[in-house]
């Protein structure tokens, strides 16, 4: 397994600026353009308890600039799916640091689309690591064609809606939450 760090992230944003998928014009849906993630995420109604904890967190302030982020967004469905009791060191509201550590896990910086993790996946000959904002680690593979992320935990999630193109970023839609690693 392949670490890939700030290296990384300086060659994509270097293989965006000269004309990859990376970096580049916002893909923005019919009537979203201008919009940023922070105002995706928060006007969503999948994605309200994500958008909760951004505005707790205050990393919603990081997510207002200007970018580019790539934001891997988990649904209200996520969040009922974790066993009782799994968010309760981050949502307790005693530790601020801790909710905007856990919302960053989500956050990447630069404008990566499935292409990217596709291509990088590629040349890498196979998974590999990303850093996140947060300082968490996310393991990228291929299944069946579609980009499968591995949180710290080994909690695999699929990205439920790709590419969403905002001004400031992509969001992905995915089905499980991130979890930083203990």
């Amino acid at each position: 397994m392949r670490f890939i760090l700030k290296a990384l992230v300086a060659g994509c944003l270097t293989l965006g600026a000269t004309g990859g998928a990376i970096s580049g014009p916002a893909k923005t849906a019919a009537g979203q353009t201008g919009r940023t993630v922070l105002q995706m995420i928060g006007g969503s109604a999948e994605h309200t308890t994500f958008a909760a904890m951004m505005e707790a967190s205050g990393f919603a302030r990081t997510l207002e600039g200007r970018g580019p982020f790539t934001v891997f967004a988990p649904v209200n469905a996520a969040f009922t799916a974790l066993h009782p009791g799994t968010l309760d060191e981050y949502v307790s509201g005693v530790d601020r640091a801790s909710l905007s550590r856990f919302v960053a896990c989500h956050v990447i910086p630069g404008r990566v689309d499935m292409a990217a993790l596709k291509r990088l996946y590629a040349i890498q000959g196979g998974p590999y690591m990303i850093g996140t904002l947060g300082g968490c680690y996310l393991r990228v593979s291929i299944r069946a064609g579609a980009v499968q992320l591995q949180d710290e935990r080994g909690t695999a999630v699929s990205v439920l809606a790709p590419d969403v193109g905002r001004s400031n970023g992509e969001v992905q839609v995915i089905d499980k939450v991130l979890m930083p690693g203990n």
